[in-house]
């Protein structure tokens, strides 16, 4: 009888379990929101030391690096860095 009431009660723990898991809500993470994005300064505040830095790379060709560091010091994504020394690059 024992055996019985002990096998009873680990079905009705294993069950509870099961029971559990599948009714715990979910933790949900918006895709809009996910990663978060850093803050960064907008193109017409950056100090004056560093626009200067950028135009010197961009008129000794070095452009790819002007862009890895105009993305470095505003956060934006890769392709707004390209678009901007893109466009300081046709202003010189």
């Amino acid at each position: 009888m024992e055996l019985k009431s002990f096998f009873l009660v680990a079905v009705g723990f294993i069950l509870g379990l099961i029971v559990g898991r599948i009714s715990a809500p979910k933790a949900k993470i918006s895709q809009q929101n996910w990663p978060p994005k850093a803050p960064s300064w907008p193109e017409e505040q950056l100090p004056l030391n560093q626009s200067e830095i950028l135009l010197e790379m961009i008129r000794s060709g070095r452009k790819i690096e002007a862009i890895k560091y105009y993305k470095e010091l505003t956060n934006c994504s890769l392709k707004a860095a390209k678009e901007y020394i893109d466009q300081l690059g046709a202003e010189l």
